[in-house]
């Protein structure tokens, strides 16, 4: 399993919230998400849970199959 963000930009109107992220992720990988409201932890999950497109970049899952489960904080 891996998933990798290249360059990644994601806005929510005028608001910038990801500007230009790369990371990758393996099988044995931990991630920890810590900042203020608003800082895009949350667009950044539902990112590598494949809930959301991004804007610019790219998004890759090995495999393709891949699944995430992804439990927002609150409901819609």
């Amino acid at each position: 399993m891996r998933v990798s963000l290249a360059a990644v930009v994601k806005s929510y109107g005028a608001q910038l919230v990801l500007d230009r992220v790369d990371l990758t992720l393996g099988p044995r990988s931990r991630l920890g998400l810590v900042g203020p409201n608003g800082a895009g932890k949350s667009t950044l999950l539902r990112l590598l849970a494949g809930l959301e497109e991004a804007d610019e970049g790219r998004v890759d899952r090995t495999p393709a199959t891949l699944t995430a489960g992804y439990l927002p904080q609150e409901h819609d």
